[in-house]
This record gives C-alpha cells, structure tokens and sequence, in this order.
C-alpha cells in the first residue's frame, strides 16, 4: 500500500467529507455541480447509514483501523515513521496481508465513515469483535506500536490511546511498543474480516 493510498487516514474530517457526494446518489446531477454537504446532511446518504448500521460488525482488523481513523481525526496528520509503521502493519502482517488490496481500501472508507459519523459509538463498540482479553491487548499494541514511544506522543493521543484501553478493559498503558506484535504471527481464526 502507498503512502498516497494510505493517506486517507490522515486526512481531516472536512476533507473525508468531499470523498460522500451527494451527486453520486442522484440521478442526473453532474459531477461538476458538486457542493460539500453540511454533515447532518451527508448523514442521510444511504452509503452512510448502510455502513454506520455495521458499527458493531468485523474483526480485528475493522478494530485496529477504526483506532487509526480515529486517531488520525485526533491529531490531523500522521508523522512519516507513524506512516511508515502504519503501511507495514497494513500490508505485511496478518491478518492484513492476506487481505486484497480493493477489500482493504474499503475497509478503511467504511471505518472513516464509522468514525467521521458515529466517533464515540465507534470508540464504544471497539470490544464487541473480540471473544477474549488477549485479543484485545493484542489490537490496542498494535495500535501503540504504530504509534511509538509514548514520550513521544501528543497529550491528546495519549488519551485517545488510554481512552482504547479503558473500553477494553486493559491497564492503562505504561511501557514503550516499540516491537511489531504481529510481526511473524498467522492471523488467528477469530481475526477475519468483517461479517454482514
């Protein structure tokens, strides 16, 4: 995955905004007309409530990306070695790897909607995929390796990281995740892709 592709994740709300037109949902409007909608009004969008309605749907990997998008929204862009360890995750580990690139991207649009959407029942239903307390220790590492050195983090991050744990019902974070936790593991059976 590229870092243009992945880009997405950084990018502000307003601007995940222009990527829901409504001249794609009617018939006859021209592209060219298009105008950014007001939020309440791109909420009524039947992509949106399709896929807001799956807020409580998926696995692991929906869990882990939601977290990015959300953190993305947080802090507003995404430092190179975050985007670096992001794309590795994203596209070397599993269950990521084993993932087609077009069902990748989709998951991220869906998880970008579920946050720019529904941001604290997207945080509220991060547990809801996972069967045991391992499996969520595992997605919040992720999440804090992606992230790096907590000495390194903004307050707000760290917070929206704590935020994670405490849904979780994990400890709070104490220690560096300076390790890849996927890195050389098979994806477990639990940690497919997103139900419908």
């Amino acid at each position: 995955m590229s870092a243009a592709s992945f880009g997405h994740l950084g990018r502000s709300r307003s601007a995940t905004l222009r990527h829901i037109s409504p001249a794609d949902a009617l018939p006859g409007r021209s592209k060219a007309c298009r105008t950014l909608k007001r939020t309440e009004d791109l909420r009524t969008l039947p992509e949106v409530q399709k896929v807001v309605a799956l807020i409580e749907a998926g696995g692991f990997p929906e869990a882990v990306v939601r977290m990015l998008v959300l953190l993305a929204d947080a802090r507003g862009n995404v430092r190179r070695d975050r985007l670096t360890r992001s794309t590795q995750v994203l596209t070397k580990d599993e269950t990521f790897a084993s993932m087609p690139a077009p069902d990748r991207a989709t998951m991220i649009h869906e998880q970008s909607l579920i946050a720019q959407f529904e941001p604290e029942k997207a945080v509220a239903a991060l547990p809801k995929p996972f069967e045991t307390k391992a499996d969520r220790e595992l997605a919040a590492k992720v999440v804090q390796y992606i992230l790096g050195a907590m000495g390194e983090m903004d307050p707000h991050i760290l917070t929206k990281l704590q935020e994670f744990r405490k849904v979780f019902g994990l400890a709070k974070a104490t220690s560096e995740g300076t390790d890849d936790p996927l890195a050389d593991k098979p994806a477990p059976d639990d940690m497919g892709t997103a139900v419908e």
